[in-house]
């Protein structure tokens, strides 16, 4: 298939070193290269040469859309493009449209955005609703929201994933830390720092003042990588590329979720985790939960908030290294077996193939 693919800049920028969005566009355009397919974009990713540019000319590139087989869209928190030469009677000189939703406009909220300003991204969204053919959403309850919240009545639900074979735990890493501790990984790529940062901190208190042998290692934008209790360890932004040979040292990773818009994700770094063989710790979240009932691992679910509570279960799990491995082990092999980025890239084909099949029915 010819697909033209369209998106935030920085979704493409190797530059970028923490992206959940970046990785996903990187990892799906790889694979369908790989199967043949012909890719374009206004942003051709720095990691993917072979993804030709769209032309900067208006004229030759409406030409050259009309050519595709799917238009595909990465849809942030906000509209970023203006959609009204796709609106009728234009709409039926071009490919379907797909949306892909990885966030909400609520995520705007995270950033500081107004709640007037979240109206109106929703509105428009709207607005715009009728040039969207398929809405693929990374989780259910995001395919619920576009369906209610968005007006997009046609929806899929393909979940994210990790790289089983670039993610595991045979890597010869240059990272040494004490193996007769429990280390311990926490990654953040998203705008939650400060509050992630204060809870790791009361729980490395609690840690210390129990005497345990846990190390915790915070990967992400925290401070300045300055380390300020014995226990906890700042090690600041770590590219993409060199996050599997960190996480081949660990033994448990945290997700960290406050209530409210992170309901919707499917956050990469639990699959990162488990694709590591890493145990995984989280606070509730939508699709965390439901894969963790899936593999009997609910006790890995801990209130949000609630530094005691983790620093409980991690002194548990430090004294059942035995189980740490066959809990680490199980989230691998679902991994492998199913969220992976060859799975989702598979379903995605497939669900654009479907759509196009059933708009040539129809025409």
């Amino acid at each position: 298939m010819r697909i033209a693919f369209f998106g935030h800049g920085q979704f493409y920028q190797a530059k970028v070193p923490a992206l959940g969005a970046r990785v996903h566009i990187e990892q799906l355009l790889k694979r369908m290269i790989a199967r043949g397919h012909d890719l374009w974009s206004s942003y051709p990713p720095d990691n993917v040469p072979e993804v030709k540019s769209l032309p900067c000319n208006r004229l030759s590139r409406i030409h050259l859309l009309q050519s595709m087989d799917a238009l595909y869209l990465r849809v942030d928190f906000e509209q970023t493009l203006g959609w009204w030469w796709l609106i009728d009677p234009l709409r039926k000189m071009f490919p379907v449209m797909i949306w892909e939703f990885n966030c909400v406009p609520d995520f705007a909220r995270y950033v500081q955005e107004s709640e007037g300003t979240i109206a109106r991204n929703i509105a428009d969204f709207r607005r715009y609703a009728k040039v969207c053919d398929l809405a693929i959403c990374v989780s259910e309850t995001m395919a619920d929201y576009a369906r209610n919240r968005l007006n997009l009545k046609n929806t899929t639900v393909i979940p994210n994933g990790s790289d089983p074979q670039t993610f595991r735990r045979d890597l010869v890493s240059n990272h040494f830390f004490d193996s007769s501790y429990l280390n311990v990984v926490f990654i953040s790529g998203s705008t939650l720092h400060n509050q992630n940062l204060s809870l790791l901190t009361d729980v490395a208190r609690i840690l210390l003042a129990r005497q345990s042998k846990i190390s915790l290692h915070t990967i992400g934008p925290f401070s300045d990588g300055k380390s300020f209790l014995p226990n906890m360890h700042l090690h600041g932004s770590v590219s993409y590329e060199n996050l599997p040979y960190w996480l081949a040292c660990m033994d448990v990773g945290l997700c960290l979720y406050p209530p409210g818009p992170c309901e919707f994700a499917s956050p990469l770094k639990f699959f990162d985790y488990f694709a590591s063989g890493l145990t995984v710790i989280s606070t509730p979240q939508r699709q965390v939960e439901e894969i963790l009932k899936s593999i009997n691992q609910t006790e890995m679910i801990v209130p949000a908030a609630d530094p005691t509570a983790i620093a409980n279960l991690l002194i548990a799990l430090e004294s059942d290294r035995q189980k740490v491995q066959r809990l680490g082990q199980a989230g691998r092999e679902l991994v492998v077996n199913f969220y992976n980025w060859d799975r989702v890239t598979t379903d995605t084909l497939a669900a654009i193939e479907a759509l196009r099949s059933s708009q040539e029915q129809w025409s």
